[in-house]
């Protein structure tokens, strides 16, 4: 082999990186709104003003396959996920319903507010996390996170992830306003951005 092919990856002479290619479709529509306006211009003075509106969806239309995902992580957490009929870069992850406050939060109750008991006559636990590797219940106490069982088989893992929301703003703004006179001037810019998700605790 030529050294320029040499081997994949890595830091040796002659590596080279997996080639990029395009993996799917990606749809955005939308459209902006602009405003200028000079209110005064006179004797020296003047004053403008800017509005900006912009409002845009995204959707994406193909991956390789239907079922193909394109997750994004930070270190080993998973934050994203890119899915088919779906925004892209999704928030990815558990669904919080609480924390657990006192002792009593790690047992299941009926609605009338009484211990749900097993054949023995002692009390169900919720639904806890459980560590992929060892497969057993993780350490969790009071003033944890209690998280949502989406599949109903009693345990909290990969398995319960499920979208959370999403990043892209349902609009976004922008207001600028200038005053000027002779040689002296104050300017101010603001932006915004509303409806966009951010999430918070373990991905």
């Amino acid at each position: 082999m030529p050294a320029y092919a040499g081997v994949i990856g890595g830091d040796y002479t002659g590596a080279i990186n997996s080639p990029s290619k395009n993996i799917g479709a990606l749809q955005n529509k939308g459209f902006e709104f602009t405003l200028n306006t000079i209110n005064i211009d006179r004797g020296g003075l003047k004053w403008e003003t800017g509005l900006v509106y912009t409002l845009y969806r995204n959707k994406v239309l193909e991956l390789t396959t239907d079922n193909a995902v394109v997750d994004g992580s930070i270190g080993a957490s998973l934050i994203t996920r890119t899915q088919v009929d779906n925004p892209a870069g999704m928030f990815y992850g558990y669904v919080i319903e609480g924390m657990f406050n006192t002792e009593d939060d790690f047992y299941r109750k009926d609605e009338a507010g009484n211990f749900v008991l097993d054949g023995n006559g002692n009390r169900v636990l919720v639904a806890l996390p459980v560590d992929a590797d060892t497969i057993s219940v993780s350490r969790v106490w009071v003033g944890d996170y209690q998280f949502r069982d989406m599949n109903g088989d009693s345990v909290i893992n990969e398995s319960d992830r499920t979208f959370i929301g999403n990043p892209n703003p349902k609009f976004t703004f922008g207001f600028n306003t200038r005053l000027s006179w002779k040689n002296f001037d104050l300017s101010v810019n603001l932006y915004g951005t509303v409806g966009n998700k951010s999430i918070t605790g373990p991905g």
